[in-house]
């Protein structure tokens, strides 16, 4: 009787379909990259931490960053795309699709490699020749990486620009695992195979390096030296002997990188709401307590794992609602504690299975847990998480196509083909998806329309629908938007105040005026709503109340040159010529190069019967705005030709 053959000898279609899955995984990703929105938008929390933030303005002294800011390394940059092209989103688009680009590469090397280790652990166990391998260690890397990086799941963590953090983050969490793969390179023996291991003290010092720029980024990365015990434990060693043994000094290293969130304030953040001038995060924020959080995530965790799998609808702003008690929460509570136990029990029986499971919700623990966060539900916080759950099932399929061709169930080549392509058909289907998604990120307008759509109860959303739909200049269905958030939270002063501007700008001043008396009847300190009031009263004519509210606003915000030149406008219009002329100079002398304000204050002085000073006033709106019509229309009233140079100060 011949000697059976092996399943692990190379058969002629192997390299074909590695060649297959290749060149989907290739394209599929150049086509992601390539149809990236680098023309988006900013949006919601971009405003604040990149438009409205002055630390990203100068590049030096770069020590300022890491005195001021919880997430240094993302906050420089961001000041590093500033310093080359300011506010301008293409090039901030550019540096998050190279840094997304980056992670899939680390968890290409990270997945491959750990695989190939285990596969030389099997080997030596059972024998070279046992068992059936149907894709290799690194093709199932691809594989993995590939379907990663084009998942829909992943568009808010690169589109959404501020999100950075996120992708910085996950980036530098693989780049650790992946170091600390490499500090334990397998050793070969001539007899046995791969008997072990020898620690690389460059790898190891790379690990830590890397644990400790996660660090810099964001401080969800503050699992990242429990992810690398457990790691370590269940694909480079044996045992936890051998694990405190040969690495104890790169583990102490990772478990000392905590002190850098400490440094920059992470237990702050979570009892002070004005650290960071932050408030979204700890507890103190507001809007729900930390047994009602935890009592939330079960849900939430469960909608991310649906999410991996069947990626619709994706939500920019979910406002996720927290539940009122355990009774409503306890099936989610139960399905997720089971998730965890199983996955303990798995480590226990089989360490690399039970490490992927346990991988997922530790890299989601800060942020899906007990401490509060005012977003209960957001997509970004999977982008690390979405590996585990890839490997998992990557795994799984291999898995059932291996036993199903031992089994003869299915020949070689056929289980083959099913895994790859099914992996081909699969990265496909989700880059087709991404590349849908994106084109919600290319405007403010696209991406609220979709929240409303997937959330037509999302007050918030609503209202910064509203805000796009002014910006686009129909003004009637943003106050139909700005209405319907009212309705559903009637506390949203903002959304009444932008309200009341969209009427007035439509010429529904009457409508207006009872909507500002609203908001100062409930709090007489908002100062942009006293100056928004004047304007409205002002263009009623009702030019003494414009004014009071026009003192009482400059009052608290003195800085503001054009409400004081419109408070000008309103006491000339009273015959109260020299507060007038006052008004318009100090706004002058705040901002001197405006033109449209040299020409009201020389029509003061005109109607103060200082022609002279007026007539210098209008040259001055003509050097400034050479086509200023009005300047030039009174300069030849005065019978002063505007070539003629202007009278002496």
């Amino acid at each position: 009787m011949s000697p059976r053959r092996s399943n692990r000898n190379p058969e002629p279609l192997q390299p074909i379909l590695s060649l297959a899955l290749c060149t989907v995984a290739v394209l599929a990703c150049l086509f992601v990259i390539a149809m990236h929105p680098y023309d988006g938008v900013f949006l919601l929390d971009d405003y604040v931490h990149i438009v409205g933030n002055p630390r990203i303005t100068r590049l030096t002294p770069i020590a300022a960053f890491f005195r001021d800011s919880a997430r240094p390394l993302v906050d420089l940059s961001l000041a590093v795309n500033y310093s080359l092209g300011g506010l301008a989103p293409a090039g901030y688009h550019v540096l998050n699709i190279c840094v997304h680009a980056l992670a899939a590469l680390v968890l290409y090397g990270l997945v491959g490699g750990s695989l190939q280790i285990l596969g030389a652990y099997r080997a030596d166990a059972h024998g070279r020749d046992s068992g059936v391998m149907i894709l290799s260690p690194k093709a199932m890397g691809l594989m993995v990486a590939a379907a990663w990086f084009v998942h829909p799941l992943q568009t808010q963590s690169v589109n959404y620009v501020i999100q950075r953090a996120e992708s910085m983050m996950g980036m530098f969490y693989l780049l650790t695992l992946y170091c600390v793969s490499r500090a334990a390179v397998p050793r070969r023996d001539s007899i046995h195979g791969y008997d072990g291991t020898r620690g690389s003290r460059a790898w190891g010092v790379a690990a830590i390096s890397a644990c400790a720029a996660g660090m810099l980024c964001k401080t969800v990365m503050v699992t990242a030296p429990v992810i690398a015990l457990l790691y370590d434990r269940a694909v480079l060693a044996t045992g936890w002997r051998e694990t405190f043994r040969r690495r104890w000094w790169l583990h102490l290293g990772l478990f000392a990188t905590l002190g850098v969130p400490l440094a920059l304030g992470a237990l702050k953040l979570l009892y002070d709401p004005s650290a960071y001038a932050s408030g979204t995060v700890g507890f103190n924020v507001a809007s729900v307590t930390p047994w009602q959080y935890f009592l939330s995530q079960g849900g939430v965790i469960l909608h991310y794992i649906r999410l991996c799998y069947w990626p619709q609808p994706l939500v920019f702003d979910y406002m996720w609602t927290p539940v009122s008690g355990l009774a409503q929460a306890a099936a989610a509570v139960v399905a997720v504690a089971a998730m965890v136990a199983v996955g303990v029990w798995l480590y226990i029986r089989c360490p690399p299975v039970g490490f992927t499971v346990l991988a997922f919700f530790a890299v989601l623990a800060p942020t899906s847990s007990f401490v509060p966060i005012a977003d209960l539900c957001v997509e970004h916080r999977m982008y690390v998480s979405l590996a585990a759950v890839l490997v998992l099932t990557a795994t799984g399929l291999r898995f059932a196509c291996e036993r199903a061709a031992e089994k003869r169930r299915l020949s070689l080549n056929a289980a083959r083909c099913v895994l790859i392509g099914g992996a081909c058909v699969a990265i496909v289907v989700l880059a087709a998806g991404t590349t849908l998604r994106n084109r919600d990120y290319r405007s403010a307008l696209a991406m609220w329309k979709s929240v409303v759509t997937t959330r037509p109860e999302n007050a918030r959303a609503r209202s910064y629908l509203g805000d796009a739909l002014m910006e686009a200049g129909q003004r009637d269905e943003a106050i139909a938007e700005y209405r319907e958030s009212i309705r559903i939270n009637p506390n949203l002063t903002v959304v009444e105040n932008n309200l009341a501007n969209a009427l007035a700008q439509s010429g529904r001043l009457d409508e207006a005026i009872p909507i500002y008396e609203k908001i100062l009847a409930r709090d007489p300190r908002l100062t942009h709503v006293h100056l928004n009031f004047a304007l409205v009263l002002q263009m009623k004519g009702r030019n003494a109340e414009a004014v009071e509210h026009y003192r009482i606003g400059l009052s608290a915000d003195p800085g503001q040159a054009g409400p004081r030149h419109n408070m000008g406008a309103a006491l000339r219009a009273l015959g109260r010529l020299e507060e007038a002329e006052e008004a318009h100079r100090t706004a002058l002398a705040q901002r001197p190069r405006d033109p449209d304000g040299w020409f009201a204050l020389g029509g003061v002085l005109e109607q103060r019967g200082r022609t002279s000073e007026a007539t210098v006033a209008y040259h001055e709106a003509l050097r400034l705005r050479p086509d200023h019509a009005g300047a030039r229309s009174r300069l030849a009233a005065l019978g002063v030709r505007s070539g003629e140079p202007a009278p002496e100060r």
